[in-house]
């Protein structure tokens, strides 16, 4: 029982994690009604700290019970399925970490909007993929007697889609940028998004040069496609795609204060509909992460 309840907690932990929430709202809507609802509204907020304190203490174990599964299904060789599956483990360990500590950041500053949260969420689960990363960057090893002479190029493993999207946000990001500078009304809030915005793009790229060619020793073929498997997987499913979806979120903002502009207008409900898909798309999902290898 406990085994099934450790297992669903580390397999549906943002929805468990949004109910939690929900569920810590309504002893506040019983308690202004005062009188016998305090005592429900006291239980029910005690259960609802116990399920937050019970899921985050599982997730921050790094449990991933399906891990093993979903690399099988990618790289069906036991060596690199079992490299796989270690990869997993631990980026969606700092993306939890991240993605949870930044959550409770953007909470702190709501203000009755769910908007900070989401926000920080966002830019947490970004900074935890990049941060499982610099373990091997930063990491000096022994020199290897034998090195991989191929030639790797961050456009290999990086889609064109996360390529072209990276771009045009940081296009919109300057423009956005030049307009707060030039104009003298009160548009210049946007000119903080924009640069937020472009610190995520231009973060999200010396990431993809750090992660793609960083150096590796002579292996043997199989090993070889694994370990570029798994760097693809790292400079997308781990960090790029988040970092769009938050640098998408903040060009949203940024607009946001052009509200006199009926194009801005309309394309903020757009950039959130695709921050939310790039980010449902970073997450390492099975169909994800076939769709991304088979690409």
């Amino acid at each position: 029982m406990i085994k099934r309840l450790v297992d669903a907690a580390s397999r549906h932990r943002w929805p468990i994690v949004v109910l939690a929430l929900v569920v810590l709202t309504v002893p506040v809507l019983l308690a202004t009604s005062g009188g016998e609802s305090s005592d429900a509204a006291a239980v029910m907020l005690a259960l609802a700290a116990v399920v937050l304190v019970f899921l985050v203490a599982v997730n921050l174990s790094g449990r991933d019970p399906d891990a093993d599964e979903r690399a099988r299904t990618i790289a069906p060789d036991p060596l690199s399925a079992a490299l796989f599956a270690r990869w997993m483990q631990r980026s969606k360990h700092f993306r939890f970490v991240g993605g949870l500590s930044g959550a409770v950041l953007g909470a702190a500053f709501a203000e009755g909007s769910l908007e900070p949260m989401l926000v920080g969420l966002v830019a947490g689960v970004a900074l935890g993929g990049a941060a499982a990363e610099l373990h091997s960057i930063g990491r000096r090893a022994r020199p290897a007697r034998s090195a991989d002479l191929g030639v790797r190029r961050v456009r290999d493993y990086v889609p064109r889609t996360d390529a072209l999207a990276m771009v045009a946000v940081a296009l919109v990001a300057i423009c956005l940028a030049v307009a707060a500078v030039v104009d003298r009304t009160d548009r210049r809030p946007s000119f903080g998004p924009a640069v937020a915005a472009l610190v995520a793009v231009a973060a999200a790229a010396a990431m993809q040069q750090a992660v793609v060619l960083r150096r590796r020793p002579a292996l043997s073929p199989e090993l070889r496609r694994a370990d570029d498997l798994m760097r693809r997987l790292a400079a997308t499913q781990g960090f790029t795609r988040p970092a769009i979806a938050f640098a998408l979120l903040m060009v949203s903002e940024g607009l946001d204060t052009f509200g006199n502009s009926v194009g801005a207008v309309a394309a903020v409900p757009v950039l959130w509909a695709l921050a939310i898909a790039w980010y449902v798309a970073s997450r390492q999902s099975r169909a994800n992460m076939e769709a991304l290898v088979g690409s």
